[in-house]
């Protein structure tokens, strides 16, 4: 009972301190004067119309797709001023509307073009703008995707670092699968897009950090994972950063040969944590914002979660049957292929090494209802899920990295060392 009332303790604090502490950094951010950022701002948004919304890397496909229309709705939001203070500017976040071209708004906009008129988008807390906007007094958008990037290549660079360090060096083929399969280069060139991936391996790196030697502290780290990506996500696919991490924590579990009593509750209450953090984030910005602007945006909120949930679809499971169709046929022939031949090379490992692989079968047993989170998360977001499919479909990455894991943890089985030991003592 005391260790529950020490956890709420300081999920509470914890959440809180995520609120506040947004909502101060968003109003610093609404300090600095636009006048600091036009230069790059309007370069940004020439950019960006000159690419196009849905520009692809590779031969129209849609997998490889960069999303500019939302990245041009951030620096649109971004560069927006009310008039009103900061603090009131950083909670009631409109979207500048000249007509059905959202593209060139910044810079229609910041040369004082009148002609606009406003939307309201304060659902979403906009954490990007307390990064966004101080790169833009440097940087236009095409510096600032060199500098996502960078820094894409560098987390996964110390993320492979630390798998290696944490004895996981056999799982580095399954991560780096991954990495194809969600069309990394897709995110490198995209602000949309680079927030769900950083923070998922930011939480990789964390929590095997933490396993060395801070294993009560990992709960708390879901906790801030769901605080930080619902503070700067803009509903891409935000899963991943649940369930990639819990997918290393599980194999961190499994190597020590915990209990499986222990892992389940250690597991769950990571994704109790993250829930927590998650959900708790998105009713702060909207209790915050009710009470500073003094309108209801409980209401406009609950409008969208209907909408986006497809709550008023008839047909709701031949919907949802399309959105999985859909979402799974983003990915390439080729990733495909890799995790049938897997599945057959662990298949033979199997029927080889059964008969002693006793223990061994403790990962399904958490591998796949992690696993199947992202057939939850269609289901409950089913028409966000089939519109923005070629987007969404990266949250299947937990279910193709939990299979790869599995495989990967099937072929790389060793037959215990008591047991060679006494075979060896048999040939003698």
């Amino acid at each position: 009972m005391r260790q529950i009332v020490i956890y709420l303790k300081r999920v509470i604090l914890l959440l809180f301190g995520g609120i506040i502490g947004g909502y101060i950094l968003l109003s610093l951010a609404y300090l600095i004067p636009n006048s600091w950022i036009s230069k790059n701002a309007m370069a940004s948004s020439d950019t960006i119309n000159s690419e196009g919304a849905y520009p692809s890397l590779t031969f129209n496909a849609v997998e490889t797709q960069k999303d500019n229309f939302t990245d041009a709705v951030m620096l649109n939001i971004t560069v927006y001023n009310s008039g009103h203070s900061p603090f009131l500017r950083s909670l009631d976040n409109k979207l500048i509307k000249y007509d059905r071209n959202y593209l060139n708004v910044t810079s229609r906009y910041l040369q004082e073009d009148e002609s606009y008129t406003t939307e309201d988008y304060t659902r979403y807390w906009h954490g990007y703008v307390i990064l966004l906007k101080p790169l833009l007094i440097f940087f236009n958008i095409t510096e600032i995707r060199t500098i996502i990037c960078l820094t894409c290549l560098m987390i996964i660079a110390i993320v492979i670092k630390k798998m290696i360090e944490s004895d996981l060096k056999q799982y580095i083929a399954a991560y780096i699968i991954l990495l194809v399969a969600i069309c990394a280069p897709a995110i490198f060139n995209s602000m949309q897009f680079f927030t769900s991936f950083f923070t998922m391996n930011l939480g990789i790196w964390a929590l095997l950090r933490l396993y060395s030697n801070r294993k009560d502290k990992i709960i708390y780290l879901f906790l801030i994972i769901g605080i930080i990506i619902n503070y700067f996500d803009f509903l891409t696919y935000p899963l991943v950063t649940l369930g990639i991490p819990l997918v290393f924590y599980l194999l961190l579990l499994l190597r020590d040969n915990i209990p499986r009593l222990i892992i389940a509750k250690n597991l769950l209450l990571s994704c109790v944590s993250w829930g927590i953090g998650y959900a708790g984030m998105w009713i702060g910005k909207w209790a915050i914002a009710s009470v500073v602007l003094r309108r209801n945006v409980f209401s406009e909120a609950i409008r969208s979660i209907i909408f986006r949930t497809g709550t008023e679809i008839e047909s709701r499971f031949e919907y949802y049957l399309d959105a999985l169709y859909k979402n799974l046929s983003c990915y390439d022939d080729v990733i495909q292929l890799i995790i049938v031949i897997l599945s057959i090379w662990a298949l033979v490992k199997i029927i080889k090494n059964y008969k002693n692989m006793h223990s061994s079968w403790n990962i399904l047993l958490f591998i796949i209802p992690i696993m199947a989170m992202p057939f939850v998360w269609y289901f409950a977001l089913v028409q966000h899920s089939t519109l923005h499919y070629w987007f969404t479909y990266r949250t299947f990455a937990i279910s193709i990295m939990g299979w790869l894991v599995m495989c990967t943890y099937f072929i790389s089985y060793k037959e215990p060392l008591k047991r060679k030991r006494g075979r060896k003592h048999e040939k003698k």
